[in-house]
């Protein structure tokens, strides 16, 4: 009997091991090139993919490297592991991106920076050389429309701005490819296009310095922009978070805070470790009159900048003291609270050198009223002083409001 039951165990265990066997070969094993027709919506890749995106959101940047490495080695001709690891970089890089310092990066910073452009030249040029071999390869033609958008981003925000057109002319020659065939394909293909038809109708009105050089791109339609992006979110895979950040902007520049709110609700709870959500959740609460709930956020945006944390940048800062001291003046009655965070709203601008963003300022005015609360004149001159001098826009309600206090004070 106890020989039976000796062989009953080996031979469950011999089974297990088949089993565990094949299911690693099989999870190792991908597609060959030639069995698929696209890489970009074949399942078994986005499936493969799935953990290492979710990864990559939530600022877990090794775990995300190991995975599209991996890919990288299945597919090193291929431009899709080379963008995917680009995509690391950028939200490496995203967090710092709003501010004035592109002259004073940290070697880190820069390192991050030519890696991105690095992994983007290799998805271009292996884009290119399937392009080459057909040019009418859509898959082709989103990746390499892709790169040369993400470039042209990076080099519009480190003000390169001849480069950054040429990358975005690249980018839409190889858009209208994708439009052409793309919706009958995938929704991935709508991103750009949503992207495109909406900040082309939306930019002129808002940076009318711009209608020079988008005078010579086709008209945008923002309201279908907008529809094109709900699909991406609603069915995309590859594109789906970016589309909600872009959607969440979109969103509250059309004045619609409720969904703005409802993505960055959904980011927040999905990716709990990203800065940047962290930020953008507690801007949507209080933008919405819901500071008071943004108040844990804040402080979590402050613990992590504290803690030098990768992605907890002064731009985070700069936003989540200036809601604290909205909190406390307004919704707590305690003006000296409110009074240290709009300073160290204002510390966190100074440091990224961005002491003209818009709740620096916001801050800075709120300084100057309380200083008139307490009847503190000399102060209360001081801020507004400075209000006016940041102000280029002398059309500005901030620039008026500093003039007309200023005229006031001095009599």
């Amino acid at each position: 009997m106890q020989s039976v039951s000796f062989i009953k165990t080996i031979l469950i265990v011999c089974f297990l091991f088949f089993l565990c066997h094949f299911s690693t070969k099989a999870q190792d094993e991908l597609p060959s090139l030639d069995s698929v027709k696209m890489l970009l919506t074949d399942p078994t890749i986005q499936l493969e993919c799935t953990d290492a995106i979710n990864a990559l959101y939530n600022f877990e940047f090794s775990k995300a490297d190991v995975q599209f490495n991996k890919l990288r080695r299945a597919y090193p001709n291929h431009p899709l592991p080379y963008f995917l690891m680009a995509l690391t970089y950028w939200w490496r890089i995203k967090p710092g991106l709003d501010t004035e310092r592109e002259k004073n990066l940290t070697p880190s910073e820069k390192k991050n920076e030519d890696r991105f452009m690095a992994y983007l030249d290799s998805a271009i040029k292996y884009g290119d050389k399937m392009f080459d071999k057909d040019n009418k390869n859509i898959e082709a033609a989103f990746f390499l429309s892709g790169a040369y958008g993400f470039k042209g981003r990076l080099l519009g925000e480190r003000k390169q701005f001849l480069k950054a057109a040429n990358a975005g002319r690249n980018a839409i020659k190889y858009l209208e490819k994708c439009e052409e065939r793309g919706s009958d394909f995938s929704p991935e293909f709508l991103f750009g296009d949503g992207l495109y038809n909406y900040y082309a109708a939306y930019l002129p009105d808002m940076k009318p310095s711009l209608k020079p050089i988008l005078w010579f791109f086709k008209n945008g339609d923002k309201k279908l922009g907008i529809q094109q992006l709900e699909t991406v979110v609603s069915e995309a895979f590859y594109t789906k978070t970016e589309g909600q950040v872009f959607l969440a902007e979109i969103y509250a520049n059309e004045k619609q805070n409720a969904k703005s709110l409802e993505i960055m609700t959904y980011l927040y709870t999905n990716f709990p470790e990203n800065p940047v959500f962290m930020r953008d959740y507690a801007k949507a609460l209080y933008m919405s009159g819901r500071v008071s709930e943004a108040e844990p956020i804040c402080q979590r945006v402050l613990a992590g900048i504290e803690a030098k944390r990768e992605g907890f940048e002064e731009t985070g800062g700069r936003y989540v003291c200036y809601f604290l001291g909205y909190l406390h003046r307004y919704r707590k009655a305690d003006p000296k609270t409110a009074i240290e965070y709009y300073k160290k709203s204002i510390e966190f601008a100074k440091k990224s050198e961005n002491e003209k963003a818009g709740y620096a300022k916001a801050a800075i005015l709120e300084l100057a009223e309380l200083a008139e609360l307490f009847e503190n004149k000399t102060e209360a001159i001081m801020y507004y002083e400075t209000l006016k001098d940041l102000e280029d826009d002398k059309d500005s309600q901030n620039y008026k409001k500093a003039k007309e206090k200023l005229k006031k004070l001095k009599e």
